[in-house]
């Protein structure tokens, strides 16, 4: 094989290894940015829910795909009292609401549902960046406790839990692999 051929082979695996190596450190980028904004999502749904509990004196229901059941239906409205006052859990500011409907992630806020005065716990509850992909939050309530659940691209969240992961709750197409409890990380 001549010399020129057998430099210009180099001179391409060279650059070949080059390109392979930023490919892999870009999409990792991407994965961690993707991570951190999870993390964020997923600590701005825990103090939402912490506010709800603060008005409304209870967390919400849960709906079997996960999703908070917060959001008005046909047929919401608050709970009364023989009276017809509206029934309050102790300590609460607002009045309890009953026939609630799940929330969609990325599309509904978390609020008081029959009052848009009121102000949002959450304009919006965060989605899943890959949500197109089929990732999705996932929302757990039991025993008095919630559950906002992750699942990281990369094991280098500090809340990353394998846990949690060998408990296998779905978080969309994936397991779940970290998750927030009544507003802290949660280790298993």
């Amino acid at each position: 094989m001549p010399v020129m051929i057998k430099e210009s082979l180099r001179v391409f695996l060279v650059f070949l290894l080059v390109l392979v190596v930023s490919f892999y450190g870009f999409s990792e980028a991407k994965k961690r940015e993707r991570d951190v904004k999870r993390n964020a999502d997923i600590s701005l749904v825990a103090q939402a829910l912490e506010a709800y509990r603060q008005a409304f004196g209870y967390y919400p229901e849960v709906s079997d795909d996960g999703r908070i059941i917060a959001c008005a239906g046909e047929d919401t409205k608050v709970l009364k009292d023989q009276n017809g006052l509206g029934v309050r859990e102790p300590g609460a500011v607002r009045d309890k609401l009953v026939n609630l409907v799940p929330c969609d992630w990325g599309k509904d806020a978390l609020r008081d549902a029959l009052d848009g005065n009121y102000p949002a716990f959450l304009e919006i509850i965060p989605q899943d960046p890959l949500s197109d992909k089929g990732y999705s939050y996932r929302y757990e309530f039991k025993d008095g406790k919630y559950y906002v659940y992750v699942s990281y691209e990369t094991r280098r969240m500090p809340d990353y839990n394998k846990n949690i992961l060998l408990q296998k709750i779905k978080c969309g197409i994936v397991f779940c692999n970290a998750a927030r409890s009544n507003g802290v990380e949660i280790v298993r």
